[in-house]
C-alpha cells in the first residue's frame, strides 16, 4: 500500500488540495481534516493534530473547509483560501486557530498584513473564480460525506465525525499506516 487509502482514491481526495495543507508536503501519513473556523472543538482539535505532527513528522493534515457557522465563518474560510494563492495558508490557518485572532474582520485582516498577507492580492483572491471553485469542492466533499458538524476526519479507512484526542489520533495513524 503506497499510503493513499480506498477513501482517498475512490473520492479524489488525494489530487485536489495542493496549497490547503499542514506538515510535510511529501507525508505519508495523511489526514483529511474537515474544519469550520468558528467551531471551538474544531480550534481544540487543531492543537491535538498540530501535537500529532510534531511526535511524527511524517503526518500530512490536509485541511477541506466546511464553513457551516453562519456568514463569518464563510468569509474566515474564503481568505484562508484567498491566502493559499499567496502561499499563506498555514499562517493565516494557524492564525485562524489562536488566540490572537480578533473577532472582527477589519482586526483579522490588519493581522494578516502584519504576518505578510497582501491585502490587495488577498482582497482580490477573496473574489476570484479560483476560490469559488475551491468553495464548491470543498462543499462537495462536505456533502459526499455527509458531514454536518465539525470538526471531522479522515484518517486511512477511518471516516470520524467529531472531536478525538491526541491518543486516539495516533492509534488510528498506527492501524491505518503500519
Amino acid at each position: 500500500e503506497d499510503g493513499i487509502r480506498d477513501v482517498e482514491r475512490s473520492r479524489g481526495l488525494g489530487d485536489v488540495y495542493k496549497r490547503q495543507y499542514l506538515g510535510d508536503a511529501s507525508g505519508t501519513k495523511v489526514i483529511y481534516e474537515f474544519v469550520d473556523y468558528n467551531c471551538g472543538y474544531c480550534e481544540k482539535y487543531h492543537q491535538e493534530l498540530i501535537n500529532v505532527m510534531k511526535e511524527d513528522t511524517s503526518v500530512k493534515i490536509v485541511i477541506i473547509q466546511m464553513p457551516i457557522l453562519g456568514n463569518f465563518s464563510k468569509d474566515l474560510t474564503t481568505i484562508a483560501l484567498a491566502s493559499s494563492l499567496q502561499g499563506k495558508f498555514k499562517t493565516d490557518h494557524n492564525y485562524l486557530y489562536s488566540s490572537e485572532r480578533k473577532s472582527n474582520m477589519e482586526d483579522i485582516l490588519a493581522d494578516l498584513f502584519l504576518k505578510g498577507v497582501d491585502l490587495q492580492i488577498l482582497k482580490k483572491d477573496m473574489d476570484s473564480q479560483e476560490v469559488k471553485d475551491f468553495l464548491s469542492i470543498h462543499k462537495s466533499y462536505v456533502d459526499e460525506f455527509k458531514f454536518t458538524g465539525s470538526p471531522a476526519t479522515i484518517i486511512g479507512n477511518q471516516i470520524i465525525p467529531g472531536f478525538i484526542d491526541q491518543s486516539k489520533i495516533i492509534e488510528i495513524l498506527e492501524k491505518e499506516f503500519s
